[in-house]
């Protein structure tokens, strides 16, 4: 399809100059696959970026905003201490 043909193109942009992410996803989001972040995150790897993935089975789409009674909303403290050892990664 053509939705899948402009995925392959967006992965195809990825550099070693790409950012490093940090993906949280939900595996039962039902707007957006979570594979599109599995992919993206591997497609960074494979080219040496710093990439981290966090999947939760419950929340949805758009999770963790003031819902804590799921459990997603840890991911703040995760993507807090990546961008602290992304810090500490840093050259002088």
């Amino acid at each position: 399809t053509d939705e899948e043909k402009q995925k392959e193109v967006l992965l195809n942009w990825v550099t070693e100059d790409t950012p490093p992410a940090f993906f949280v996803h939900a595996v039962d989001d039902d707007v957006s696959p979570y594979t599109e972040s599995t992919l993206y995150a591997d497609a960074l790897r494979n080219h040496g970026v710093d990439a981290e993935l966090h999947l939760f089975a419950r929340g949805g789409h758009g999770f963790g905003r003031g819902r804590n009674s799921d459990g997603t909303s840890q991911w703040i403290d995760l993507a807090v201490n990546w961008i602290k050892r992304l810090d500490r990664q840093r050259p002088d």
